[in-house]
């Protein structure tokens, strides 16, 4: 079985997934090593489906149980850990609360790279590797310029989780990998 992360989009404040239940309802659906973080749709599981049929059973599953469409993004442990290999901002992770990660459903065109990469402002520094955007905002999130708009600059569905997050569902998927 592959060990995958699933990262539930637009989750959060008013808008949480009990996660108890949710990790009662993917494993009655027969994923393996169900495991949440936080209550902001991170998702660690087992499966013997490939990424995108993934996406499809749990989003079935959460309407089912849920009665809510939810938009997922998955990727395989090995795919999360190029991602944080990849990070070409090394030196941000003295405060990970301040460096984030955007997984993007499938990789950018380049143009829409350029335009991202154009809109830097002040200390601000954006990348895009991949599918994955990685944003430094040594000033806070709450005043960024560019962290709500990658998505709609890309031109691709993305969610984006703080590095300390990233981290935490590396250590997840590792641990379970080895269950």
């Amino acid at each position: 079985m592959t060990v995958f992360i699933a990262l539930f989009r637009a989750i959060g404040g008013a808008n949480q997934l009990p996660v108890q239940p949710l990790r009662e309802a993917l494993s009655d659906a027969g994923f393996g090593s169900v495991a949440t973080y936080i209550q902001t749709g991170n998702v660690v599981l087992k499966s013997d489906l490939d990424a995108q049929a993934l996406v499809a059973k749990v989003g079935a599953v959460v309407q089912q149980r849920f009665g809510r469409p939810q938009k997922i993004i998955a990727r395989d442990a090995r795919q999360w850990s190029e991602i944080i290999a990849a990070n070409p901002f090394p030196d941000a992770v003295i405060d990970p609360k301040v460096l984030h990660v955007f997984v993007l459903e499938a990789e950018p065109a380049p143009e829409a790279v350029e335009v991202l990469e154009s809109r830097q402002v002040d200390r601000e520094r954006v990348a895009v590797v991949g599918s994955a955007a990685y944003l430094h905002t040594p000033d806070g999130a709450g005043i960024s310029k560019l962290v709500k708009s990658v998505e709609r600059l890309l031109k691709v569905p993305a969610t984006a989780r703080n590095w300390n997050t990233m981290l935490k569902l590396q250590e997840m998927a590792e641990r379970a990998a080895a269950e």
